[in-house]
């Protein structure tokens, strides 16, 4: 989804929000894919973050970082709530290229790559401005 702009934009010959410019608006992430529609080479080496239901999760090549909440609760009618964890959360590390279908955890096994996975997503967070849903009432 976040390619879809920046393609459009690219088909348009448009610009997009300068790096560090002020406003409301934040700077796209997404790659244009003009080039790959137009017979080039999909391009590697890059990092997909995202956040939903309080949930996390960061894709670096054959790397996925995924935390998994369970503070998300149905209370009534449809209408859901933050609780604070039952049990403590942690980051799972998984190599989807001998993985695919995310049955081994290997955080503990690769700490370096999880914390440097885990501290990009933090950062990721902090520039695209994703508010903490734990702060929500």
């Amino acid at each position: 989804v976040s390619d879809l702009s920046s393609t459009c934009l690219d088909l348009a010959q448009g610009r997009k929000t300068a790096p560090g410019s002020t406003g409301s608006i934040y700077p796209s992430e997404g790659r244009s894919i003009v080039p790959d529609l137009q017979g080039g080479r999909a391009r590697t080496g890059r990092q997909l973050c995202w956040n939903l239901w309080g949930n996390k999760a960061i894709r670096d090549d054959e790397w996925k970082l995924v935390l998994r909440s369970n503070r998300l609760i149905e209370s009534s009618f449809g209408r859901w709530r933050y609780n604070p964890a039952p049990h403590e959360e942690a980051w799972e590390l998984y190599n989807l290229e001998e993985d695919r279908s995310e049955t081994t955890n290997l955080a503990s096994e690769r700490p370096d790559i999880r914390d440097r996975l885990a501290e990009r997503h933090m950062e990721w967070e902090h520039q695209t401005g994703v508010p903490d849903p734990s702060l929500r009432g």
